[in-house]
């Protein structure tokens, strides 16, 4: 059995059910990043920036001799990011500036795409990790503030 995610649309009529993760959703996802409404779930909209919450795992990727820390974006913030944030076209081959937080440690970077994955990678600083003691492998509560271009 499929879980519905349901999400919430604030107007000013009031506060309306979303149901994100289906097509009915990503199309009033898409309607309303085009007018004055915002989503709130784990997605706050302004017309500056819009703030993600999740929770995802960290991984390391090992290449030569450095290696670097990443946590994937769910699914469902990557699709939400994609509507809202990312637009037609990027500079930079579609990364995005972001202001990210874990814990107490908030540093300014951005998220890259990954198409094979459908999703977009956070790095993650050795001076957070070390600063939040986290580990590969553990599940991470991160804040994403997605900065538009503008």
């Amino acid at each position: 059995m499929r879980r519905l995610s349901i999400g919430w649309i604030q107007a000013e009529s009031g506060i309306w059910p979303l149901p994100l993760g289906t097509t009915l959703g990503l199309f009033f996802a898409l309607q309303l990043s085009q007018t004055a409404c915002t989503m709130a779930r784990d997605h706050t909209s302004s017309s500056t920036h819009s703030l993600y919450r999740t929770r995802a795992k960290l991984w390391r990727w090992s290449g030569g001799k450095a290696s670097w820390y990443f946590i994937t974006l769910p699914a469902t913030v990557a699709r939400e990011i994609r509507l809202v944030d990312a637009g037609p076209r990027r500079a930079g081959f579609g990364m995005l500036r972001v202001e990210a937080t874990i814990g107490g440690s908030t540093w300014q970077t951005s998220i890259f795409p990954a198409a094979k994955l459908k999703s977009y990678l956070l790095p993650v600083k050795a001076t957070v990790r070390r600063a939040e003691k986290l580990m590969e492998g553990r599940l991470v509560n991160v804040q994403i503030v997605v900065r538009r271009a503008g």
